[in-house]
């Protein structure tokens, strides 16, 4: 069994002190955040009447993180990881407690809430990169996959009790109740937050200025550590051409066919989305149980099997297009094969994670994350955009045939990297080692 260092390491993950406390500050300020999110878009259409609006409010977030991830990562590397953790959370959490008694006074409006937005989430570009660059110094490298499938399995359980939470609360205390609950959650996060035990990385720059100057030379290093490490860039373009392709599938396609082919409402859609999430979890889970073995067997595997879950759902429709199949057994054939989907999304997608979190050197980790974080949600619109052309112009069934060949594409590609064939587990360059 593999000895671990003493105080930061422990053989049970589950025992790491430094890692439960991460995880529970996360879980805490996430599932208030998923509240947030879900009472906040019920408040903008009720008091606007426009999905266009609640749709506007919801996107502005999204690009406001895009935008700002870059520096967040910046500022990531240059100050202490610990520190940038505590005070976003508590930034946020007394931001909302201010709306709160704003809303009560009756002093607030539509543009109050996109500033906290904003404000939201630009937080989140500096928490998201310091909370993923402190992963790696606080487990050992046998622990990475477990850590990041344990962190996507609390995401994801934010995201469905979130929702539920979010409109239960929203109609029992209005948004302003849910505002005070979801500032308490931040506050509670900060709080734990403190008792995290964290190494002090000799790069520190936590007294050095943060100026244009040092900005653009930190971007500009990030860049050229990219350039010099071609499997770590491959992996982030892959990562983001990977995402455009399946973005659709989730967002776009089931919701078109359901709506213009099937004639079902939101409630079987409902099923869908919680098939994938379910899929996700059960993913995630399962790769709890795997420490170890080939990064390039998992995700080319993952890749193949996605080609065979799309062509499954090729087939689905032909068979309902020829009445083979009812719509209701159409519907529940893309449940099954939606949540095989969410496993696949989480055999691939994490071991993505513990690819940059271990190659990646820990005083350039945040602007990488930040980086692949950037990516990742450009290529979300870029897919939906894409995807939403398709389905206007072409049968369902021919866009998931399309699909098939794509994914086999991916995964010839992926397969003809002879760097990524060598990776494992739990052979990957530590990474505190220097640029």
């Amino acid at each position: 069994m593999t000895k671990h260092k003493k105080g930061l390491y422990t053989i049970n993950i589950l025992e790491n002190k430094n890692f439960m406390l991460l995880f529970s500050g996360r879980l805490i300020s996430q599932l208030g955040d998923c509240i947030y999110g879900m009472a906040t878009a019920w408040y903008i259409l009720s008091e606007t009447k426009s999905a266009s609006q609640m749709a506007l409010f919801m996107s502005f977030g999204t690009i406001v993180f895009a935008i700002s991830s870059p520096i967040g990562g910046i500022i990531t590397d240059r100050l202490d990881r610990k520190l940038l953790l505590c005070i976003t959370d508590f930034i946020r959490g007394i931001m909302l407690f201010i709306l709160s008694i704003l809303m009560y006074l009756n002093i607030t409006s539509i543009s109050s809430l996109y500033i906290a937005a904003a404000i939201l989430s630009i937080c989140s570009s500096v928490f998201t990169p310091a909370s993923s660059a402190i992963l790696p110094t606080i487990v050992s490298r046998e622990q990475l996959m477990k850590a990041n499938s344990l962190t996507s399995m609390i995401q994801n359980f934010s995201n469905i009790f979130g929702i539920i939470l979010g409109g239960i609360l929203y109609s029992l205390i209005g948004i302003k109740g849910v505002f005070v609950i979801n500032a308490i959650s931040f506050i509670i996060s900060g709080i734990i937050e403190i008792f995290l035990t964290t190494p002090k990385a000799p790069h520190s720059l936590l007294a050095s200025n943060i100026t244009y100057k040092n900005l653009t030379k930190d971007l500009y290093e990030a860049y050229i550590f990219l350039r010099g490490h071609k499997t770590i860039l491959f992996f982030m373009l892959f990562s983001t051409a990977f995402t455009i392709t399946i973005t659709p599938i989730f967002a776009i396609y089931a919701q078109y066919y359901f709506t213009k082919v099937l004639a079902l409402g939101p409630k079987e859609l409902s099923y869908v989305n919680a098939s994938v999430t379910l899929g996700i979890l059960i993913g995630a889970f399962l790769l709890t149980k795997r420490s170890n073995g080939s990064f390039h067997r998992l995700i080319s595997t993952g890749i193949m099997a996605y080609a065979l879950f799309i062509l499954g759902l090729h087939i689905s429709i032909l068979l309902n297009d020829k009445g083979f199949l009812t719509h209701n057994m159409t519907m529940y054939l893309f449940i099954i094969l939606y949540g095989f989907f969410g496993i696949l999304n989480s055999l691939i997608n994490i071991p993505f994670s513990v690819v940059l979190q271990s190659m990646v050197p820990n005083q350039v980790l945040g602007r990488i994350n930040a980086l692949s974080n950037t990516f990742a949600t450009a290529a979300s619109p870029i897919g939906m955009i894409v995807g939403g052309f398709l389905a206007d112009r072409l049968q369902m069934s021919y866009i998931f045939l399309m699909l098939v060949f794509i994914m086999l594409l991916l995964a010839l590609f992926f397969n003809f990297q002879k760097d990524i064939k060598q990776l494992n587990i739990v052979e990957l360059e530590p990474s505190n080692k220097e640029v």
